[in-house]
């Protein structure tokens, strides 16, 4: 990710998440703020030659989505 200017603890949070992966990941800020070049680079250091991961982009530029939302993720 080095042509993106990410914050320090973020690069760590996205760090650990590669390293360790849970089920979901909730990534949130206004548009243009660089999120789908985040969802980009995890992906590809998550796909694996060992098997197919699959991902579920939910993307929703013109609401929120509450907590309920998410956990059904």
């Amino acid at each position: 990710m080095n042509n993106l200017a990410i914050h320090q603890i973020t690069q760590k949070q996205i760090d650990n998440f590669i390293n360790n992966p849970s089920h979901a990941l909730a990534i949130y800020g206004p548009p243009g703020s660089g999120k789908k070049s985040i969802i980009d680079h995890i992906a590809k250091m998550l796909i694996t030659d060992n098997g197919i991961r699959t991902f579920n982009i939910i993307a929703s530029e013109n609401e929120t989505n509450g907590i309920e939302d998410i956990r059904k993720i």
